[in-house]
């Protein structure tokens, strides 16, 4: 026969048994919500770079090298970040195309 002292620890190891499986499937739940909302995120991100991709060759944009940020043509420095935007590459660049074309 067990004593009131036994059926307590017996109760108090239950509970704990049961707290210790109810945390564990919260935790489960939650790292499940957080996965999902990162791939929510990420198709998300991945949708905005690739609108960026197409603004940029639709019109005459500059691309800041260190935050990504569209700039328009006339921009001396990022209207995000400050950055000096560098215009002479991409007059070179330019410039480029325009002579292989040219010689066509």
């Amino acid at each position: 026969m067990k004593t009131k002292k036994q059926n307590h620890d017996d109760e108090l190891n239950y509970l704990e048994f049961e707290l210790r499986e109810q945390y564990m499937m919260f935790g489960k739940k939650i790292l499940d919500y957080v996965n999902n909302e990162q791939i929510q995120i990420d198709k998300t991100l991945n949708r905005i770079i690739e609108e960026k991709k197409c603004k940029i060759l639709e019109e005459a944009y500059i691309q800041c090298h260190k935050c990504m940020t569209l700039n328009t043509n006339d921009s001396n420095y990022c209207k995000w970040c400050g950055t000096p935007l560098d215009k002479q590459e991409e007059t070179e660049n330019e410039l480029k195309e325009n002579e292989s074309q040219s010689s066509k």
